[in-house]
């Protein structure tokens, strides 16, 4: 039980999310996931190798890029 509510606390505080494999290709779970995200009001960074922009937003192309943008994820979720 104190896993659990130390776990909703951390995640009710959460702002900032790094999605790893972002991409805007409908019907995907991503695409849903990320979509749900921005709408809820989260700010995202989207993270894909290739892809230059994610739900109008511009891709880092690595994890390791995030904080030469200046991006300190939350939370990281990762779709492959």
């Amino acid at each position: 039980m104190l896993f659990e509510n130390q776990m909703r606390n951390m995640l009710a505080r959460a702002r900032r999310i790094a999605i790893i494999g972002a991409k805007d290709k409908l019907g995907s779970p991503v695409e849903h996931v990320g979509r749900y995200l921005l709408n809820a009001g989260y700010e995202i960074m989207p993270v894909h190798p290739v892809r230059r922009q994610t739900w109008g937003l511009t891709n880092a192309h690595s994890i390791l890029e995030l904080a030469e943008l200046g991006f300190e994820p939350d939370i990281v979720c990762l779709f492959r």
